[in-house]
């Protein structure tokens, strides 16, 4: 497993309402990465995922040119883990 570096973007309110220090929901956000999918042939994608919602997708993405831009993106203190074999083929990693 890989921890990534802080992002430079935590200023942004829901980023910072995902920091750790704060209070805990029963919830877990997943964040899913994706690599040119059909819905953005030109670039990486990064879709949110809630537990609590039963695997949906929240309105939380980002989008960027190169995979390691969209990581810096994502929320601090994540944990990345390697897709699944039965994950979509466009999908890169997780984040959790």
């Amino acid at each position: 497993m890989t921890e990534r570096p802080p992002s430079p973007h935590e200023n942004i309110p829901w980023m910072q309402a995902l920091r750790p220090g704060k209070p805990m929901t029963s919830s877990l956000s997943i964040w899913a990465v994706y690599d040119h999918p059909n819905d953005y042939p030109d670039g990486f994608v990064a879709r949110r995922f809630e537990t609590d919602a039963g695997g949906s997708a929240t309105s939380d993405m980002f989008t960027a040119s190169s995979l390691h831009e969209l990581r810096s993106l994502l929320p601090p203190g994540l944990v990345c883990l390697s897709r699944a074999e039965r994950d979509d083929p466009h999908i890169v990693e997780v984040w959790m």
